[in-house]
């Protein structure tokens, strides 16, 4: 094997656990939506409509899998499922024009060992709160939408419902300037 295909090698299964991690994620969010999804060999699929920006297919392998996940897509296509949905391809690996699919957009997966040292950049005047509470968690969605609590916006079906709050698994974090969010993430321990 080349030291470029080691990389390679190397770099997959680094990313494998932050792939899968994703499609819970994002089973996880269409659940609390009372959208249950459904984890298979190669893919996690879902067979409804999904929350916006979330997909109704994340594919957990790379190329080696490609047949069976283009099976189930079509499988997916066939059945009909209403509005408009679209496939989280982890790996960049199928070709899905023919299937009447374009690409949204491009990224790739980053990666850092739980093993490095913490940085220590803090920013003045800025607190980390965990969030606990609907309210607060609307006001987080809010930011996150790139809103400010006073603007007015059109108002879109909330994503994150507040059960997220009660899963012991998923912190919703904030960061406080003054009374204001400037960011946030979602963590969890996996």
């Amino acid at each position: 094997m080349t030291q470029k295909a080691e990389l390679s090698q190397f770099a997959h299964e680094r990313i494998k656990p932050v792939v899968c991690n994703n499609a819970v994620w994002c089973d996880t969010i269409c659940r609390v939506h009372g959208l249950s999804g459904e984890f298979k060999d190669v893919l996690w699929l879902n067979r409804h409509e999904t929350p916006r920006f979330y997909p109704n297919v994340v594919t957990l392998v790379r190329a080696e899998a490609s047949a069976i996940q283009l099976q189930w897509i079509q499988n997916l296509l066939e059945a009909g499922i209403s509005g408009n949905w679209g496939v989280k391809d982890s790996f960049c690996t199928l070709n899905l024009v023919q299937e009447g699919f374009a690409v949204l957009f491009e990224a790739q997966w980053l990666y850092r060992s739980a093993s490095l040292p913490k940085a220590d950049k803090r920013i003045a005047d800025v607190r980390w709160l965990k969030i606990d509470k609907a309210p607060a968690l609307m006001e987080w969605e809010t930011a996150w939408a790139g809103h400010s609590a006073n603007e007015v916006c059109e108002k879109q079906p909330q994503i994150f419902m507040p059960s997220v709050l009660v899963n012991e698994n998923i912190a919703v974090l904030a960061a406080y300037k003054s009374h204001r969010i400037i960011a946030g993430a979602i963590a969890s321990p996996s």
